[in-house]
């Protein structure tokens, strides 16, 4: 839960990471990709985001490693209140 008002909202970001999940080794780090809160304030409450991994100099590779997509729905009273329910994936393709 996260409770912040409209002018802190301009100063966070939302930081989504994609892990391979591994039953007998550990967790591999794929990709990730940072949005401003504010930009999924004011846009439509189904987003989509592209999440890319990175290179060795941390430049972003030129194909998007996955889509993700998502609804947001914000109670704006005074403050904003965000919780995330029910995340899930589906429709995972192997890369091999």
């Amino acid at each position: 839960m996260y409770d912040a008002s409209y002018f802190q909202l301009e100063q966070e970001r939302l930081h989504i990471e994609v892990w391979d999940s591994e039953q007998y080794q550990l967790n591999k780090f794929l990709a990730y990709n940072s949005i401003p809160l504010i930009d999924i304030i004011d846009g439509p409450m189904q987003q989509t985001i592209q999440v890319y991994a990175y290179d060795e100099n941390f430049a972003p590779v030129k194909r998007p490693t996955c889509t993700i997509s998502f609804k947001v729905n914000f109670a704006e009273i005074w403050d904003y209140h965000l919780e995330f329910l029910d995340w899930h994936s589906s429709s995972l393709q192997d890369k091999e």
